[in-house]
C-alpha cells in the first residue's frame, strides 16, 4: 500500500514581493498567506499577477503564473 499526498490546487493574486518571498491572497476565501517563490520563477511574477499554488499537505508552494 502506498501513501499518496493530499494536493490542493489554488488560484491567488500576488500582493507583494521581497526577494525570495511573496504575499498572495487566495482568490476563493480571500486570505492573505506568504509562500516562498521558487528560482525559476523570480522575475516573472510582479505585483497583482495571478498566479496557482499548490497546498502539499500543509506546504504552500507557487507553481505558475496564470
Amino acid at each position: 500500500r502506498f501513501e499518496v499526498p493530499l494536493v490542493t490546487k489554488n488560484k491567488g493574486q500576488v500582493l507583494s514581493i521581497t526577494d525570495d518571498h511573496a504575499s498572495i491572497m487566495d482568490l476563493e476565501s480571500f486570505e492573505t498567506i506568504e509562500v516562498s517563490v521558487p528560482s525559476e520563477l523570480k522575475g516573472q511574477i510582479g505585483i497583482n499577477d495571478n498566479i496557482e499554488y499548490w497546498d502539499i499537505e500543509g506546504t504552500l508552494l507557487i507553481k505558475r503564473k496564470v
